[in-house]
């Protein structure tokens, strides 16, 4: 792959595995998807910091707890300078079950408000 990053495939497969092995996995479904985006006013966040708020989100949600080594494994992807999405499987590393229905009100942007960090507001 260009730049040395890992395939769209194998990325996959690694996101998927824990789904596979899962005991009990979720009826309703297994992979959990939201797209963050930054207000057009804000500056344009560099890579680390994408994944540093990111990675504050899906510990907000319960979907990856930090210092947690058993979390449910979770990918970004910036296409666009104002907005990443997120996709996760609801199945954690231990086979445990992840359930990050109604996480609006965990959601880092509304836990920070006009305290974001990154925010121009």
């Amino acid at each position: 792959m260009p730049g040395g990053g890992v395939s769209v495939a194998r990325l996959a497969t690694m996101l998927e595995q824990p789904v596979v092995a899962g005991i009990g996995p979720p009826l309703e479904a297994l992979w959990h998807h939201r797209s963050v985006h930054n207000y057009l006013s804000d500056p344009e966040l560099s890579d680390g910091q994408w994944r540093r708020s990111q990675a504050e989100f899906v510990d907000a949600v319960g979907v990856a707890p930090a210092g947690d080594p058993a979390t449910a494994r979770w990918v970004a992807v910036r296409h666009d300078a104002d907005h990443v999405h997120i996709v996760a499987t609801l199945v954690r590393q231990d086979g445990g079950t992840v359930w990050a229905r109604q996480d609006l009100p965990n959601r880092p942007e509304v836990r920070y408000g006009p305290t974001d960090r990154y925010a121009n507001r």
